[in-house]
């Protein structure tokens, strides 16, 4: 990890990890929560869009780790810009609760905030919870005239989304993400991911799932670092227990991709979209295309020592 105990924000994380469900999102940056507060005694405050908080070992965290389902709020373009700058619930298990302000004390007994996630942020902003975009359509307002569907089903009205309002999710995401800069504190983002096709390259890429495919390719300018992560089916040499001699097994692999990728199988040449910014002086070719089994607190060491190599070097 980054100096955990430097005041300067320029050492503060701002990093999104990115992948299909159950590639490890949660339990990356719940690895980084633990090194946080075992290190420095911090806390690590959750705001959870999804089910991901269910792979969470409870036992293991629920002294330091406070988790907000921010999606049982509502007015979502509300609830979203002010826990992108760091409000709490007054009551977190009371939905609807009063959102507060953060104090600067309070703010020092923290070290990380995770918002999981970007993709689920986006349906939030674009739903049927009161005050969502699909809502608004269903009560009859529209964005800029764009018009969808409204229809009524007994005492209830729903509306669809109007293409309008990807653009403008698309926007408010942007922003929510900005705001999390101004946070005294390690900022994690979790996202799915999505096949698109790139208007400017003309290639077919998969990357972090926003709202519609406009931002896939470019989400990346908004983070320090963007990982993937990908579960691999591997094959290694293995002993039959019955026969004793060795034998294919095929077995699943988890890695974190620092940079992008094209499909480890080779079964398609779609390539995936990461990033890890790398100090001046030091060569992709240096830092490891991917790490198995990732362990984040490995991989920000690795950082660390890629800036120290640079400093060696005389970059700045």
């Amino acid at each position: 990890m980054p100096n955990t105990n430097t005041t300067k924000r320029r050492e503060y994380v701002r990093d999104l990890v990115y992948g299909i469900s159950s590639s490890g999102k949660t339990s990356w940056w719940i690895r980084v929560a633990i090194h946080l507060h075992e290190t420095t005694g911090k806390k690590t405050r959750w705001y959870l869009g999804d089910g991901g908080g269910t792979t969470i070992d409870v036992s293991q965290v629920d002294d330091f780790v406070e988790v907000m389902h921010y999606n049982l709020w509502d007015h979502p373009l509300e609830v979203t810009q002010k826990i992108a700058e760091g409000w709490w619930p007054q009551d977190v298990e009371e939905p609807n609760s009063k959102l507060l302000p953060p104090t600067a004390d309070e703010l020092a007994h923290y070290g990380l905030f995770v918002y999981e996630g970007m993709s689920v942020m986006a349906d939030y902003i674009m739903g049927d919870r009161e005050g969502g975009l699909a809502n608004r359509m269903a009560r009859g307002e529209m964005l800029n005239n764009d018009a969808s569907f409204r229809l009524t089903d007994g005492a209830l009205k729903f509306g669809g989304n109007a293409r309008t309002h990807y653009a403008f999710t698309q926007r408010r995401i942007l922003d929510c993400i900005e705001r999390t800069r101004a946070l005294p504190v390690h900022v994690g983002w979790t996202a799915h991911e999505r096949k698109v096709d790139d208007e400017d390259t003309r290639e077919v890429w998969i990357g972090p799932d926003v709202a519609g495919k406009v931002l896939t390719t470019k989400i990346g300018a908004s983070f320090g670092n963007t990982i993937h992560l990908l579960p691999v089916r591997h094959t290694v040499k293995q002993t039959d227990p019955v026969t004793k001699k060795p034998v294919d097994q095929v077995v699943m692999q988890r890695r974190a991709y620092t940079r992008s990728h094209y499909d480890p199988s080779g079964s398609h040449f779609v390539q995936y979209f990461a990033n890890t910014r790398l100090p001046v002086g030091v060569g992709a070719g240096s830092f490891p295309e991917y790490l198995v089994d990732p362990d984040p607190v490995d991989y920000y060491k690795r950082l660390r020592e890629s800036a120290k190599k640079d400093k060696t070097h005389g970059n700045t």
